[in-house]
This record gives C-alpha cells, sequence and structure tokens, in this order.
C-alpha cells in the first residue's frame, strides 16, 4: 500500500483512522478522543513535574486544578473536594505555608465532618492543555498558576467554606 492509498497525505483530522479533536466535557480542553477525555495530558504533565526539580513544586497546585475541574470523577467525597480547595486556597492565599500545609494535612487525616459542595457550572479558563503545550520551566510554571488560579476564582461562592476550613485546621 502507499501512502495515498493509507490516507497519509490527507490532514490527520480526515483520516478515517485518527479521530478528530474533541473537547473535554468538564474543563473545555481538545483532546483527540472524547472517551479518554484530557487525562492523558494530565499523566504526561505530572510525570513532566515528576522528573523536573524546576517545575516539581507546581504539582499539587496542576493537581488540585485539575481535580477541581473534574469533581464527578477526583471529588466523589466531601474531603477529597475540601482537600482540593483548601489546597487551592492554601496556595493563593496563604502563600503555601509550611505551617498551614501541615495543619491542612493533620485535619484532613482526621474526621473534619464536612458537607460536598455543589461544584459550579464554569470551572475555570484554561485547561491541564494550556501546561502540557508549554516549552520551558518558566512557561510552565506560569501557565499553571494562570490555570490553577482560574479555577479558585470559579470556585468564589464557595471561597469562604474553604477558608473557614482552614482556619479550622489550623485551631
Amino acid at each position: 500500500m502507499d501512502r495515498d492509498t493509507m490516507g497519509m497525505d490527507e490532514p490527520p483530522e480526515s483520516r478515517p483512522d485518527t479521530p478528530a479533536n474533541d473537547t473535554c466535557p468538564h474543563c473545555g480542553a481538545a483532546v483527540p478522543d472524547a472517551a479518554k477525555g484530557c487525562r492523558p495530558l494530565f499523566v504526561e504533565v505530572s510525570f513532566r513535574q515528576m522528573s523536573d526539580r524546576d517545575v516539581f513544586s507546581m504539582h499539587r497546585l496542576t493537581v488540585d486544578a485539575y481535580a477541581l475541574q473534574h469533581p464527578d470523577e477526583y471529588c466523589k467525597s466531601a474531603k477529597s473536594l475540601a482537600a482540593h480547595l483548601t489546597g487551592l486556597c492554601w496556595a493563593f492565599e496563604y502563600d503555601g505555608s509550611p505551617e498551614v500545609a501541615k495543619a491542612l494535612k493533620k485535619w484532613l487525616d482526621g474526621n473534619p465532618g464536612i458537607d460536598r459542595l455543589v461544584p459550579p457550572e464554569s470551572r475555570g479558563t484554561g485547561s491541564i492543555a494550556d501546561v502540557h503545550g508549554t516549552q520551558g520551566s518558566a512557561e510552565h510554571i506560569g501557565a499553571v498558576r494562570k490555570w490553577a488560579r482560574s479555577v479558585w476564582e470559579a470556585w468564589a461562592e464557595h471561597h469562604d467554606k474553604a477558608r473557614r476550613w482552614v482556619e479550622e485546621a489550623q485551631r
């Protein structure tokens, strides 16, 4: 079979064996396979963060933002939702304080007695795709911060609750 009969000269989106881009129903990322969603991008970004010390510090922020954009899968329990929401609160309002992180871990390891919150309709601008496409550490870090900030802002109706949880954890 030559290249023409295999469809190799056609653009990828018109080849019968190549899925067209679709969008993740949770975060809006352009993805090649709607069934897999944007999870493969998240895995690749996570791998990069775990293997590159210059961007490793962004992993927690990445996980929290990703989970809050996909709460049906990653925030099934009230405790997991609280962990991710307080994680963004900790990052943006407590400047990533090690003392606050330690208090939150202890609080979450216990039985905080919290109710699950209703996720907002809009879950932020941007997605893991914006981080996935970055080049270099500075661009990667900037994209994570921008994306995670937009996710935090999208959850604004629950900011007071997140702050109360952080305060409770510190008592």
